[in-house]
C-alpha cells in the first residue's frame, strides 16, 4: 500500500524553495545546519520575499518535528521532543509586515547550553503569511486566506564527532503487480544519535549464481535520531528463481550498514 502524508490547510516546504501563488517566499535555505560546540553560540538568518504587489504580514514560530515510516509528520510544541533545541533559538522578530516585492531579513541566535551534549538537535522554525491588506479606496480590507501558506525552516545542530551509522530494518514486504513486476517494501530506521543523511540502495541477487540482477538506488534522505521513512521499490523478477535482497544504507563518511533477505522462488 502507498503511504501518503495529507496536511488540512498547510503547505509545508522541507527541502526546496518553491513559488507559490502567495505574495511569501524563503530565499535562504530551507534546511540551516551548524557544527556547534557546547557553550558556544551562533548566528543564523533568513531572507523573505514579498513575491506581490500588496503588504503582507509574516509571524514566525517554532516547533519541534518528526516523522515516521507510517507518513505521519508531527509538529510539536517546542522542547516537547528529547533532541529539540528549539528552546536554544531566539528569534529577532516575530512578528512584521513586508512591503510589495522587497525583501526581509530575519537573524537569529542559537545559544548552545554548557552542558556535555552529543548528537544532533533539531527544530522547525515556521514562517506564516497569516494575512495581508489590499488598500482600496482609502479603506483597508483584511484578506484572510483559505488556506495558511508556511513555510518549515529546519534549525540543525551537531555537537560532537559523529559515531557510526546505527540503521535498523523493519517491515519487509513483497507483493506482485504483474507477472514480472513486485513491489518491495521496507522501513528504514535511524538507531543513532546524529542525523544520517544517504542513498539507500535495493540489490537483487539471483540466490542461486550469485549475479547480481539490478541495483535500485533511491533519492537522498535525511533521517533524525529514532525517525523512519517507508521506502518502495518497483523490481522485476523472473519467476522459479530464488532471489536475495539486500538493503543498503549509510555513506561514505560514517560507513554502511546492510540487511539481506531471501525470498524464494516468486511465482504463484
Amino acid at each position: 500500500m502507498i503511504k501518503k502524508v495529507l496536511l488540512t490547510s498547510l503547505l509545508i516546504i522541507i527541502l526546496f524553495t518553491i513559488k507559490i501563488e502567495a505574495g511569501l517566499i524563503v530565499k535562504s535555505k530551507l534546511v540551516h545546519q551548524f557544527e556547534v560546540k557546547a557553550g558556544r553560540k551562533k548566528l543564523g538568518k533568513i531572507v523573505l520575499k514579498n513575491n506581490s504587489k500588496d503588504e503582507i504580514k509574516v509571524r514566525l514560530y517554532k516547533r519541534d518535528y518528526s516523522f515516521n515510516a507510517k507518513g505521519k509528520n508531527f509538529y510539536r510544541k517546542p522542547g516537547m521532543n528529547l533532541r529539540s533545541n528549539a528552546e536554544w533559538i531566539s528569534l529577532q522578530k516575530r512578528s512584521f509586515r513586508i512591503s510589495p516585492f522587497t525583501k526581509e531579513k530575519v537573524q537569529y541566535v542559537i545559544d548552545i547550553p554548557d552542558k556535555n551534549l552529543k548528537g544532533t538537535y533539531w527544530c522547525m522554525l515556521m514562517v506564516e503569511e497569516y494575512g495581508s491588506q489590499i488598500k482600496n479606496d482609502n479603506e483597508v480590507i483584511l484578506r484572510k486566506f483559505k488556506h495558511k501558506v508556511r513555510y518549515g525552516i529546519q534549525i540543525v545542530t551537531n555537537l560532537g564527532e559523529k559515531t557510526d551509522v546505527q540503521i535498523k530494518y523493519k517491515n519487509p514486504e513483497i507483493s506482485k503487480i504483474n507477472e514480472k513486476e513486485y513491489a518491495f517494501d521496507i522501513d528504514i530506521i535511524n538507531k543513532g544519535i546524529f542525523e544520517l543523511i544517504m542513498k539507500p540502495q535495493i540489490i537483487v541477487v539471483n540466490d542461486n549464481t550469485g549475479e547480481i540482477i539490478n541495483i535500485y538506488k533511491n533519492k537522498q534522505i535525511r533521517l533524525y535520531p529514532d525517525t523512519s521513512i517507508p521506502i518502495k521499490e518497483k523490481i522485476y523478477l523472473d519467476a522459479n528463481i530464488s532471489y536475495k535482497i539486500i538493503v543498503i544504507g549509510g555513506n561514505n563518511r560514517r560507513g554502511y550498514h546492510g540487511k539481506e533477505y531471501s525470498i524464494g522462488e516468486v511465482n504463484d
